[in-house]
């Protein structure tokens, strides 16, 4: 699997704007994973306190943003020809 796909998305479709071949460390999670499946043994907890006012559509529209930004949080890994791959969507709400 040497191959990837790469096509803009239109803004909100939520399309797969790309598909590429899961790397060796990635592949070692999928396998720990199919293991014993959903174990958050590796997963890792995080709490925020704000402080402060604040509204909760801003913090949204925050995150919105973030996650528009950067690929990694639109990513999601699918078995495809009986193997993982990694899907980045266009977009994630």
């Amino acid at each position: 699997m040497n191959q990837h796909t790469y096509h803009a998305p239109l803004p909100g479709s939520g399309e797969i704007a790309a598909e590429f071949p899961c790397s060796q460390s990635q592949l070692l999670w999928w396998i720990l994973d199919s293991i014993k499946p959903g174990d958050p043994a590796y997963n890792i907890a995080v709490c925020w306190e704000i402080r402060g006012r604040f509204s909760a559509a801003s913090i949204e529209a925050a995150f919105e943003r973030v996650i528009a930004r950067h690929e990694i949080l639109r990513t999601r890994f699918v078995e495809k020809d009986n193997a993982p791959v990694q899907q980045v969507m266009g977009s994630a709400p």
